[in-house]
């Protein structure tokens, strides 16, 4: 009798194989939901060629729970793109299991994104979550990928969409080829017969079932904001995922004529040819070079689903915000978030200063003890990224007890606040 030994992915590629011949007998491709074949708000796709080719196409897709068995060719026509009613929910921290397999009858390869933060793109850092390995010319036919797939801890919760697509041999456009690439998420890549399925997924921890409303902290009234001082706008926006900042005009008088604000931009995917100054955080700091009127506007996303449909919602705001030079000089005041550290520890100092400081400046009494007897001791306390930033973060190097003193200054004088013994650097680690 002939022993025959079988590789636990031999094993795991039988299993599945049977599975998938054993859902096409019996079940019938109730798999292939299609809802959409426009795949807004997200960025288009196509195809080289119509028809998904010569039996070129994305075949299988289990993700979770979401399961799109022997789907075929959904699109007959370019751009071959399908938006599949199955879905699944996924939670944040936690590995899920995805199978996805090309034509049963050809050798293709496949890509895989999850927008994770839920901008409406595929470009960001982990987006892009697999791609099948192999030049042109190398792959099997047929064959099922699986690969564990964790959702990062810091996925916004929400609707979100998967992108899947398949593409013949790897091919795109020339030997050797070579795997899908995270901006082959757009567009028409440099390939042959393609295929592209779209799934909406919902990432665990309560996102947001209604459109935003777009706010942000600011009062022409009551609220002044200093020439060459930085401002920070607090969002106060409710129901938000995306935040987009920008200034949009000056002028010297309120109801005078406003010019277009020259700033450095970032152009979103999602809007062609519409820039913003910050796309990335919620709160938004400025330093406005010239005493006048300035619009500044805010606009928030997030996305929801109603009925089957994945919807943008979005709101904006814009506020007429005065930015005027000071009077007097500053009054110094900061405060820290920890007092007593422990040797190579870290802690953060805030300026609080009023009367709109520009120049800031920061310094310990003694400058250097020396009392540290840990191995690397023997170096002062250093200021990071320095000692003349606004808000700088202190390396605790050098033990014993300091003062903490900040001077800070604008065209009208200066001033200088010390704080006796507000810094206790302890002998040893990780203190709390």
């Amino acid at each position: 009798m002939r022993n025959i030994y079988l590789s636990k992915n031999r094993i795991r590629q039988f299993i599945l194989s049977v599975m998938l011949l054993f859902s096409m007998a019996t079940v019938n491709k109730i798999s292939a939901q299609v809802i959409s074949t426009d795949p807004a708000p997200y960025c288009t796709v196509n195809s080289a060629y119509a028809a998904c080719g010569s039996t070129d196409y994305v075949n299988t897709v289990i993700f979770n729970t979401l399961s799109n068995i022997n789907s075929g060719c959904n699109q007959a026509v370019q751009p071959n793109y399908s938006l599949f009613a199955q879905t699944t929910s996924v939670t944040p921290g936690q590995t899920y299991t995805l199978t996805v397999q090309g034509s049963p009858t050809k050798p293709d390869g496949i890509g895989v994104w999850i927008d994770w933060n839920r901008n409406l793109d595929f470009m960001d850092a982990g987006d892009f979550i697999y791609a099948t390995p192999g030049a042109y010319g190398t792959l099997g036919t047929g064959t099922i990928y699986t690969m564990n797939v964790t959702v990062p801890a810091n996925a916004v919760p929400g609707i979100t969409r998967m992108r899947v697509r398949g593409n013949w041999q790897n091919y795109f456009g020339a030997a050797p080829g070579g795997p899908f690439i995270q901006s082959y998420a757009c567009g028409t890549p440099p390939s042959d017969w393609n295929e592209t399925e779209d799934y909406n997924i919902t990432i665990l921890g309560g996102g947001p079932s209604i459109p935003p409303i777009a706010g942000f902290v600011y009062n022409i009234l009551t609220d002044t904001v200093w020439i060459n001082c930085p401002n920070i706008f607090t969002n106060t926006s409710n129901n938000a995922t995306n935040s987009y900042w920008d200034v949009l005009s000056y002028s010297s008088s309120i109801n005078g004529s406003y010019t277009p604000y020259s700033a450095v931009r970032k152009c979103t995917p999602q809007w062609p040819g519409i820039c913003y100054i910050d796309t990335t955080n919620r709160n938004f700091r400025w330093t406005f070079p010239l005493r006048g009127y300035y619009k500044v506007k805010l606009k928030v996303t997030n996305s929801f689903l109603v009925g089957s449909s994945l919807v943008t919602g979005m709101d904006s705001i814009t506020k007429i915000v005065y930015v005027d030079t000071p009077s007097v000089k500053p009054t110094a005041s900061f405060f820290s978030d920890r007092r007593t550290v422990g040797f190579t520890d870290q802690l953060n100092y805030y300026d609080l200063s009023l009367n709109g400081p520009t120049q800031w400046s920061w310094w310990l009494n003694p400058g250097y003890i020396g009392a540290s007897t840990f191995a690397g001791a023997g170096l002062p306390n250093s200021w990071s990224p320095g000692s003349t930033i606004q808000n700088p973060q202190l390396n605790a190097l050098d033990g014993g007890n300091f003062d903490v003193c900040l001077m800070v200054s604008n065209l009208r004088g200066s001033d200088t606040l010390c704080k006796h013994n507000y810094l206790t650097v302890n002998n040893g680690y990780m203190m709390c």
